[in-house]
């Protein structure tokens, strides 16, 4: 902990430099992805006795129940590349973050769920030449188009970056004793993962024809494999006798 504390202004550094690198590396008009998670620091029942986040943290509700502590707020674009993030309290509306994630977007187009239909905030994104795209409830009586169909269907990949960062990383931590740990915590979650998806994709495009080799390779021992297998099947058919079986 010592050493992350040490170098925090430099991760963080860091961070930003690959942030403003993914946002440069889109297509003028880009796709991207918004969504936000939960971060627990406790259990609800405990959140009376809890000492560490007491002046932040809030109680919250999602489809899998009540939850005490923060929420964080993460874009990405179609390929998983982290574009934007935010870290806030639990009670705190995800339509709130819909302006300040996209103020590095002149045009485009921003994916979310439910809890993004607003009105207010698409007209006030329309103005700036930001389309929202979201999912409809129940309720709601409109026709989707093909592309914004497609466009919902692919919001799983934001979903992946969560289970990821949770599975893969430990996002969610609730044995911090420090007020700053949390931060720098999540600080070195997302720099692994940005740093991870960056390494996947250069190794994606470097070994490109050695993994192409690989795969003919094992295409073709499979394929004698399984020639080897129907030759030993139709000798054995043609044996009399079945084989003897040697016991003790």
């Amino acid at each position: 902990m010592d050493a992350t504390n040490r170098y925090y202004t430099e991760l963080r550094g860091l961070l930003a430099l690959l942030l403003a690198q993914n946002r440069h590396a889109r297509r003028p008009y880009p796709l991207v992805f918004q969504d936000s998670t939960a971060l627990p620091v406790c259990k609800v029942a405990r959140a009376s006795q809890h000492q560490t986040f007491w002046r932040w943290a809030r109680k919250s509700k999602t489809g899998s129940g009540w939850w005490y502590g923060f929420k964080l707020h993460v874009q990405c674009d179609e390929e998983g590349r982290l574009c934007a993030f935010a870290l806030t309290t639990a009670s705190v509306d995800e339509c709130q973050l819909l302006a300040p994630l996209t103020q590095w977007m002149t045009t485009g187009i921003v994916v979310g769920d439910r809890g993004y239909i607003s009105e207010a905030k698409a007209q006030e994104l329309g103005a700036r030449g930001i389309y929202v795209i979201t999912a409809i409830r129940k309720n709601m009586r409109k026709v989707a188009t093909q592309f914004q169909l497609a466009c919902l269907q692919a919001r799983h990949r934001i979903e992946e970056i969560f289970e990821f960062l949770k599975c893969a990383f430990g996002l969610v931590r609730t044995t911090h004793r420090a007020s700053y740990a949390l931060p720098i915590h999540l600080l070195v979650c997302l720099l692994a993962y940005s740093l991870y998806n960056c390494s996947s994709r250069f190794a994606k495009c470097e070994n490109y024809w050695c993994q192409a080799a690989l795969a003919n390779s094992c295409s073709l021992a499979e394929q004698g494999l399984s020639r080897e297998i129907r030759g030993r099947q139709r000798s054995i058919k043609r044996r009399r006798t079945w084989p003897t079986v040697f016991s003790r």
